[in-house]
């Protein structure tokens, strides 16, 4: 109630236009960072880390890219789906290590955790429209990814490089903690948190 429609329009317009917080560069970074820390807090050793990293990094610079492409941003989460089976794949046949492990870790960035969290509360406060639209919007993400991923195994499969899963080693609980305190980091990047809100 205390600026009329015009007025709020505009103010989001302004909102929306403003430079954002941090440079978009560092977008496939922070991507790179909480792929290599879930691979490691979901179980996996230094092969899984580093594997997760280096598609996470690719995850990012496909987001960044395609997402400013009109219609191809709704692309973005099957190519990446796909991108990070065949990934893991190729780089498990190089290496033996969890592919399955690297694929769900470099995928970490896109699944839709908070949408699903917003759904649930929407519609538990009886915001029935934008609960049911939220809530069918994370699924139609999800099943996105897994058909992504799907089409990337069956594609190295395809090719003849079949990925090997088993268990390669994890490390030591104190890799977990420095893994999780890097990943609070990169998320903050990734949802825009204001600088002085880092260390909290």
């Amino acid at each position: 109630g205390r600026m009329g429609p015009a007025d709020g329009l505009a103010r989001l317009e302004e909102i929306a236009g403003r430079t954002p917080r941090y440079p978009e560069l560092l977008s496939p970074v922070s991507t790179m960072i909480i792929a290599s820390a879930a691979a490691i807090v979901l179980g996996g050793g230094i092969r899984e880390a580093l594997a997760a990293a280096v598609i996470g990094l690719l995850v990012g610079a496909i987001c960044l890219t395609l997402g400013k492409r009109g219609g191809a941003a709704r692309l973005v989460d099957f190519v990446c789906g796909a991108v990070s089976a065949m990934g893991a794949g190729f780089i498990a046949d190089i290496a033996p290590l969890r592919a399955d492990l690297v694929a769900i870790a470099s995928l970490i960035t896109l699944l839709p955790g908070l949408t699903l969290t917003t759904a649930i509360n929407e519609l538990s406060t009886r915001n029935l429209v934008s609960g049911t639209a939220r809530l069918m919007g994370a699924f139609t993400m999800l099943l996105a990814l897994g058909f992504g991923v799907a089409v990337g195994m069956r594609s190295i499969e395809a090719l003849g490089a079949p990925a090997p899963i088993g268990d390669f080693g994890t490390l030591p609980p104190l890799y977990t903690y420095i893994a999780l305190a890097a990943a609070a980091l990169a998320f903050a990047i990734e949802f825009r948190a204001h600088p002085r809100q880092l260390w909290i």
